[in-house]
């Protein structure tokens, strides 16, 4: 709760680098006014384990950058990470890509109603996860997935539809026409 519900629209580039010791950084920016987020804001902070609800509600937040999570292998919750971040449009590809230990993704994109594509392999790296519920309700833009955006998973209870009607409103809630 770092900064959580402050009046902050930018961060120092390297605010959180090297903070070696630091487990979690639930709502460090939640509820906040943040414009950007600098690629290298938590880099070298490797025992983090919990980004929940992280960057939750930044709704004047357009983007999220290329290598923002490297080298932070030890985290396992991302749940609600970029909830209600109305503005961002695109999600990296290989975002996640160091992230092998993460275990719930609950409302991870949820409420990103801007957000129009989802990049192939966005969730290969969360083969232990077993909790996507919500990850991508309220993405009202949303219209494709990716095949095999869950290949890697054993342990979730949702399938992998064919046609967009059948996705489970447990992962996505796509607005019909």
């Amino acid at each position: 709760y770092v900064f959580y519900q402050s009046g902050i629209t930018t961060v120092p580039v390297k605010l959180f680098a090297n903070c070696t010791e630091i487990e979690t950084l639930t709502s460090a920016f939640a509820y906040t006014s943040l414009v950007q987020i600098p690629s290298s804001l938590i880099q070298g902070c490797t025992k983090v384990t919990d980004l929940s609800y992280l960057f939750q509600n930044c709704k004047q937040l357009k983007s999220i950058p290329q290598g923002l999570f490297e080298g932070l292998t030890a985290v396992t919750n991302c749940n609600y990470l970029f909830s209600n971040c109305e503005l961002i449009t695109t999600i990296p590809a290989g975002l996640f890509t160091p992230m092998t230990e993460v275990t719930s993704t609950s409302m991870i994109f949820n409420g990103c109603a801007s957000l129009t594509a989802i990049p192939e392999g966005l969730f290969d790296p969360f083969t232990k996860s077993t909790n996507f519920s919500g990850a991508f309700q309220n993405c009202a833009t949303l219209k494709t997935v990716p095949a095999g955006l869950f290949k890697n998973l054993s342990l979730i209870h949702i399938c992998e539809p064919t046609r967009q009607e059948a996705i489970s409103y447990a992962v996505f809630c796509l607005k019909k026409k």
